[in-house]
């Protein structure tokens, strides 16, 4: 029940997009269709704009108080917890 998302451009095979679209909801995800613009958008907001408060937060407090880390609090350990991958990817 994953939610997939097509973003095909606008002289795509449109028979493609379906038979594309049909393999996913066959595997039993959740198929959306939008722009690639909307898509950059969305994830910018929900994905990688929350890794870079979190990895930009971390390298501040270790910075600047390494040991604010030992008063964390769960919220603090829940919203610093995406800041621990691999800041590769996100180069």
């Amino acid at each position: 029940n994953k939610r997939v998302i097509l973003t095909p451009e606008d002289n795509a095979d449109v028979q493609a997009i379906e038979a594309v679209s049909e393999l996913w909801q066959t595997l039993g995800a959740r198929v959306e269709t939008m722009t690639h613009q909307k898509h950059d958008d969305l994830l910018a907001m929900t994905s990688h704009l929350p890794h870079m408060l979190a990895f930009g937060l971390m390298n501040y407090l270790v910075t600047n108080n390494p040991d604010a880390c030992d008063y964390a609090a769960g919220g603090f350990k829940d919203f610093s917890r995406i800041a621990s991958s691999d800041a590769v990817m996100w180069r």
